[in-house]
């Protein structure tokens, strides 16, 4: 007992500069920070990991917006738990690499997922700049190394130029669906 509240006490006077020997609860696949939500892939190391690592996210970064905005008594700063979906088979990872890599469009190309985006090249070009997910690290281009798990993505689709052609080949799916339905338009019933 006496150890643990001297490692304890140790962690909090040396602010993580004394490395502490912690399992890991989960496994960062794929993240996406937008300004008002995030997406995660995660991969659960221990039974209930990904809930206690959910936890411990949101009570680090409610204690760090309280702290930094003088926020006391004021009641809850989410909207409610977050969402977990078991992913069930490679069709649906390759969906959610596919959407969560490209949720940042919407930041430059509103409603483009309904729409399709008016310039491929400058949307390509805004994800490869984007820092907030692990989009650039996947596709080679170092940008958060140490925090995910991207080997797994890479070696799932075969390399970095096969996760860019994925995400490419989506936007211009998405595009070229919405474009080729007001092609047609005229000539359906509706």
């Amino acid at each position: 007992m006496r150890d643990r509240i001297e490692n304890r006490k140790e962690r909090k006077n040396n602010r993580g500069a004394t490395p502490v020997n912690r399992k890991p609860l989960v496994e960062v696949i794929i993240f996406c920070l937008m300004p008002n939500h995030y997406h995660l892939v995660l991969r659960q190391l221990v039974d209930g990991g990904i809930s206690l690592f959910m936890k411990k996210l949101a009570d680090s970064y409610v204690g760090y917006f309280n702290l930094k905005h003088n926020r006391k008594g004021m009641g809850s700063l989410f909207q409610g738990r977050f969402k977990a979906v078991h992913v069930k088979d490679d069709k649906q990872l390759l969906a959610l690499i596919c959407y969560i890599f490209t949720n940042p469009v919407e930041l430059i190309e509103k409603n483009w997922k309904e729409m399709g985006v008016k310039d491929i090249k400058k949307v390509i070009k805004f994800l490869e700049s984007y820092r907030w997910s692990n989009y650039l690290d996947c596709i080679g281009i170092s940008n958060f190394p140490s925090v995910t798990k991207k080997d797994f993505i890479i070696e799932f689709l075969d390399g970095t130029d096969k996760i860019k052609k994925l995400v490419e080949d989506w936007i211009l799916y998405k595009t070229e669906l919405k474009t080729g339905l007001e092609k047609i338009k005229d000539l359906t019933l509706e």
